[in-house]
C-alpha cells in the first residue's frame, strides 16, 4: 500500500510540473534575477532673484513630488507635497482644432513667457446683497472681444492648410452689462405677479477696474432707482469664448424680448441664473418660500432664486472667484428682504 501511496505522489508531481509550464518555455532563454536598477535623484532648482527675500531657491524634487523653499544654506523653509490628481487639465485646448502640431493639452503654445493671459476668458456675476429693508440685486457682465491674427513664439502668423492666415477672438478689455429690473416699484399684493420689466440691454463697462468701482444700473427707462452704488461682490467664472457667447446670448435675446418680471419667478437674479445655466445647466440657488399666515390666500408656497443664494451657489462653480467680496455671504428667508 506504502508503494502505491508512493507511486501516485510521483506521478501527481511530474504531472503537475508539466502543467506548470507554458508551450513557450522551451523557447525562452535562462536569466539569471537581476536587482532592480535605483533611478537617481531628480531635483530641479531656481534661485530667487530677490536678495531681500529670505527663499534663497525654490527646489522640486521629482522623487517625492515635493516643493521645497530653502534659504540660503539650503535648509528647508516649508516643504509643499503636490497632489499629482490636482493642478492639471482637466479638457482639452478648446481651440485645438486650429494648431495640430502642438498638443490639445498644451498651454500658451508651450512658450507662456510669450504668450500671456492675465485673465483668461470671464463672465461676471455682480451682486448687492440682501439686507434689512434691501431685497438685493443681481447683474451679469461677460468679456467683449476681438478678432486677431494666430502668431507664434517668433511673431510669425500661422496659416491654415491651405495658407490662409489663422484668427482667434481675444479679450479686448471691456464688458458687456446686463440686468432685470421692474418698470415701476411691485407693490405688496404683486410678488408672484408679471409686471412690465426694464432691462439693462448691454451697458459697456470700460475696464475690470470700473467694473469693480462703479454703478451700471442706472441707464434704463423705468421708474425704480439706480442701486447708487458699485456691486458688493462680484464673482469671476472662467469661461471659454464659445461659453461667453450662450451666456450673452441668453442675456441680450430675453433683455430685447421684453420678457416681463415677476418677484417670484422671474426676477432679477433668476435672470443672471438662467444666463449662466447656459453653461452650467446644473446651478440652482433657489430657496424655498413657504408663505405665512392670511397671504396664503393670495400666495402660493414658491421657490426664488435670492441674489445672496446666487452669489454663493455661483462661487461654487468651477473656476469661480470673487474679485470683491467675501468668500460667502449669509442668506437669510427671502420673506425677510422684501420692503425695498
Amino acid at each position: 500500500m506504502k508503494r502505491q501511496i508512493l507511486f501516485l505522489s510521483i506521478i501527481t508531481f511530474f504531472a503537475l510540473s508539466a502543467l506548470a509550464q507554458t508551450p513557450y518555455d522551451n523557447f525562452a532563454p535562462e536569466q539569471s534575477v537581476k536587482s532592480m536598477i535605483e533611478m537617481p535623484e531628480t531635483k530641479f532648482k531656481v534661485v530667487n532673484s530677490d536678495s531681500n527675500s529670505k527663499i534663497h531657491s525654490i527646489e522640486f524634487d521629482k522623487n517625492t513630488l515635493s516643493l521645497n523653499l530653502l534659504n540660503e544654506s539650503d535648509s528647508v523653509l516649508k516643504s509643499i507635497i503636490l497632489n499629482p490628481n490636482e493642478k492639471k487639465f482637466m479638457s482639452i485646448d478648446p481651440h485645438a482644432e486650429k494648431y495640430y502640431s502642438i498638443s490639445p493639452y498644451a498651454y500658451c503654445f508651450n512658450n507662456p513667457v510669450n504668450v500671456i493671459d492675465p485673465d483668461g476668458k470671464d463672465s461676471y456675476l455682480l451682486i448687492w446683497f440682501s439686507g434689512n429693508n434691501e431685497t438685493g440685486h443681481a447683474g451679469i457682465a461677460i468679456d467683449n472681444y476681438k478678432q486677431q491674427e494666430v502668431r507664434d513664439k517668433k511673431g510669425n502668423v500661422v496659416l491654415d492648410s491651405k495658407g490662409n492666415p489663422t484668427y482667434e477672438m481675444v479679450k479686448d478689455g471691456t464688458m458687456t452689462y446686463y440686468d432685470l429690473w421692474p418698470n415701476s416699484p411691485v407693490g405688496k399684493t404683486e410678488l408672484q405677479s408679471n409686471v412690465k420689466s426694464d432691462y439693462s440691454k448691454g451697458v459697456t463697462i470700460n475696464s475690470l477696474s470700473d467694473l469693480q468701482t462703479k454703478d451700471p444700473t442706472g441707464l434704463r427707462s423705468g421708474s425704480v432707482s439706480a442701486e447708487g452704488r458699485a456691486a458688493d461682490g462680484i464673482v469671476q467664472i472662467n469661461t471659454t469664448y464659445d461659453q461667453d457667447t450662450k451666456i450673452q446670448g441668453y442675456a441680450s435675446n430675453t433683455s430685447n424680448s421684453g420678457k416681463a418680471y415677476n418677484a417670484s419667478s422671474f426676477n432679477c437674479s433668476t435672470f443672471a441664473e438662467n444666463a449662466l445655466k447656459q453653461v452650467f445647466p446644473t446651478l440652482d440657488a433657489s430657496q424655498f418660500v413657504k408663505i405665512p399666515g392670511a397671504l396664503r390666500f393670495i400666495y402660493n408656497d414658491t421657490r426664488v432664486v435670492a441674489p445672496n443664494n446666487l452669489y454663493n451657489a455661483t462661487m461654487a462653480l468651477p473656476g469661480a472667484t470673487n474679485i470683491k467680496g467675501p468668500k460667502s455671504v449669509v442668506a437669510k428667508p427671502y420673506l425677510q428682504y422684501y420692503g425695498k
